[in-house]
């Protein structure tokens, strides 16, 4: 039975004082909920405001019992989330004043997924081809003048307006959250949830890269909070990996341009006598354990006979030992040929990707985007009126009037 596996990172960055993400795994009867919020205000405020996100997701789904009406049911979820945020948000203390969140939350149940999303914290999807998917799209400013046609997603990512929300919790009594149909996911393909700490800072082909390495789920994730710190961690960043099921062979995870297919093919084919590729080579990929697997089961059988023989007849059958050494020399010269057929693969592969930066430098050149700097990521938190405390990553396009109740708590 195929299950998910999860690996998760969440890190506070080089500039920021605290980290103002936060993210969940809720274990429900009926289905896994995973959930990532990235915090906005000054002071605590944005601390609290994601804290309140989740603590209220938590609450509210944690007995989460059918997967009938599964989409009202996370539609709830975040409005409560964001009756939480909002209410504290209307404080007269500076800290919480007009706070807010950011919201993703992926409902996974056997092969099925469902997500819900409330600001810029994304979505994606590696699917087994290799191609990675982006399963939300921003509530932002940036990404509407995207949708007309006004920009193109290499200037949107660079853009001085990038931070600027039109949708956040705890910004307006009521707000509207976008609810996916069901999605299907195959087994070995792999989920990941994010805080704009992350796709902010490193750009989707960067994240196709790490995802593809076959990596476990948590080392992925490791591997993705460390490209954004090398970015220059001006950011709180928050990972979420999940994988559905057996990851793929590592080969049928090494998926190249398209660019490059004819002359890998014209490669392998120059290389062939030296490197043993031919018609058996997929099929090597495939056998590389069976031989280890073979010895398994050969100790696991005589360790059986053995426990269910007397003493006096303790002597191992002479076939079974025969048997056993045949198949660990088998196993030992499949490894030795395995570790031989890796090495000439990377050799193979680090000639390709030459070829590939050759071909990038004259297609693409002067095509990198730089990351875009914080002080324009600044500029964007004023929408209209400013708000007395200090603006942290985002301000919302629309906020509420705050109005005079109790002194909001610090953050938890």
């Amino acid at each position: 039975m195929n299950t998910w596996s999860v690996g998760q990172r969440s890190e506070t960055g080089f500039v920021r004082a605290e980290n103002q993400d936060r993210m969940s795994w809720i274990r429900a009867r009926a289905a896994d909920i995973f959930v990532v919020s990235d915090g906005m205000g000054g002071h605590a405020g944005g601390a609290l405001a994601a804290q309140l996100t989740v603590e209220t997701l938590q609450r509210k789904l944690a007995d989460f019992a059918s997967l009938d009406g599964a989409a009202a049911t996370l539609e709830s979820a975040f409005q409560a989330a964001n009756d939480a945020v909002f209410a504290r948000g209307q404080s007269s203390n500076p800290a919480t004043a007009r706070m807010g969140a950011t919201a993703v939350a992926l409902l996974a149940s056997g092969n099925q997924v469902m997500l819900a999303h409330v600001g810029d914290s994304r979505a994606y999807l590696l699917d087994r081809r290799g191609t990675l998917q982006r399963l939300t799209k921003d509530h932002s400013l940036v990404q509407r003048m995207v949708d007309a046609n006004v920009l193109s997603e290499a200037e949107a990512a660079n853009h001085p307006d990038a931070s600027v929300l039109e949708r956040a919790m705890g910004q307006a009594p009521r707000v509207e959250v976008e609810v996916s149909g069901w999605l299907r996911v195959h087994p070995g393909e792999a989920c990941m949830l994010c805080s704009d700490g992350l796709c902010g800072y490193v750009e989707d082909d960067a994240i196709a890269s790490v995802m593809r390495s076959g990596h476990a789920p948590q080392q992925t994730a490791d591997a993705l909070v460390r490209l954004a710190l090398e970015r220059g961690g001006e950011d709180n960043v928050t990972v979420q990996v999940l994988r559905y099921g057996a990851r793929q062979a590592r080969w049928r995870r090494w998926v190249l341009p398209g660019v490059i297919a004819g002359a890998l093919a014209a490669l392998a084919l120059a290389l062939a006598p030296g490197l043993g590729l031919g018609l058996g080579w997929l099929g090597m990929q495939s056998k590389r354990f069976s031989a280890d697997d073979d010895a398994r089961r050969v100790n696991d059988a005589a360790s059986k006979a053995a426990s269910t023989t007397p003493a006096s007849a303790a002597a191992p059958d002479a076939r079974l030992v025969t048997l056993e050494a045949r198949v660990q020399e088998n196993a030992a010269n499949q490894r030795a040929a395995d570790a031989d057929l890796d090495r000439k693969l990377d050799e193979l592969r680090g000639r390709i990707d030459r070829m590939e930066k050759r071909l990038d430098a004259g297609s693409h050149a002067g095509a990198h985007v730089a990351p875009r700097a914080e002080s324009a990521r600044k500029a964007a938190r004023t929408t209209g009126a400013r708000a007395a405390a200090p603006s942290s990553q985002h301000q919302a396009v629309s906020a509420a009037p705050a109005s005079a109740t109790d002194a909001a708590e610090g953050s938890p």
